[in-house]
């Protein structure tokens, strides 16, 4: 029993490793105008990927007393002002198909709310 467990918390772990990396510009494009092979999944993961975001910048600010991108505090985002965000960005710059959305958005996010 304890080998199906392992075993079934080593799939689930790699699967979601490969979902988190293979979110491409191609992969959102997808799933937001036809509900391509992401479809379902992109907002949940989209609202993972910036809640991990928060937490990872909290804890670059813990140790070196500057964080990654510091939005107000009593700001909430939501999926839909991510989804505006990557939008915004798609428009005004040129990209390659296969660039990975969380490299994007962090991009935005930093630009958007530099830490002073």
């Amino acid at each position: 029993m304890l080998r199906l467990v392992f075993a079934s918390v080593l799939v689930l772990t790699v699967h979601q490793h490969a979902f988190a990396v293979g979110m491409t510009v191609q992969n959102y494009l997808e799933s937001k105008t036809k509900g391509g092979s992401w479809y379902g999944f992109s907002k949940p993961w989209l609202d993972g990927l910036y809640d991990g975001m928060l937490v990872s910048s909290a804890l670059v600010m813990n140790e070196t007393g500057k964080g990654t991108f510091c939005p107000p505090d009593n700001m909430v985002m939501a999926t839909s002002q991510l989804e505006a965000i990557i939008d915004g960005h798609l428009k005004r710059n040129k990209i390659t198909m296969n660039q990975p959305i969380a490299v994007l958005l962090i991009n935005e996010l930093i630009s958007m709310f530099p830490c002073r």
